[in-house]
């Protein structure tokens, strides 16, 4: 079995690898730390089109795999570049699957996010990104 990268998933690595370090060099990474995230980076994570990336094309996004998302975040990761894409391209796959509308969110307007747990006594807790400035939250059930 081959567990080598294929050329397109290495250049995933490449891209957001080199995106974070260009972006959020590790000796500036505190600067994020009041927002939570850099929005600098989180403008070129959405004009490179990656919170849609592992949305299924039918649902306008970019139809990638899961693996690619997790090569692109692992990417991220292991630069520390502070941007809630995961949580982002997941919740924002999830609600293709319902049949939500999602231009907000694939244009960079929103960032989403899934809380963990239901709300209790009308508060959420377990939210990933959920204090990052533009999230507003909204109950489904």
């Amino acid at each position: 079995m081959d567990l080598d990268p294929t050329d397109e998933q290495q250049s995933i690595v490449d891209v957001f690898g080199d995106l974070a370090e260009r972006t959020v060099p590790l000796d500036r990474l505190r600067e994020h730390e009041p927002l939570g995230f850099a929005p600098a980076l989180w403008e070129q994570l959405f004009a490179l089109g990656a919170p849609g990336m592992a949305v299924p094309v039918d649902a306008v996004g970019a139809g990638a795999t899961l693996l690619d998302l997790a090569l692109a975040v692992e990417a991220l990761g292991r630069r520390l570049a502070p941007a809630p894409l995961i949580e982002h391209a997941v919740t924002t796959r999830l609600l293709a699957e319902t049949g939500s509308k999602l231009d907000e969110l694939l244009d960079g307007s929103r960032i989403a996010t899934l809380a963990l747990r239901p709300p209790k006594d009308g508060v959420a807790r377990l939210v990933p990104a959920g204090l990052r400035p533009g999230i507003r939250a909204r109950h489904r059930a």
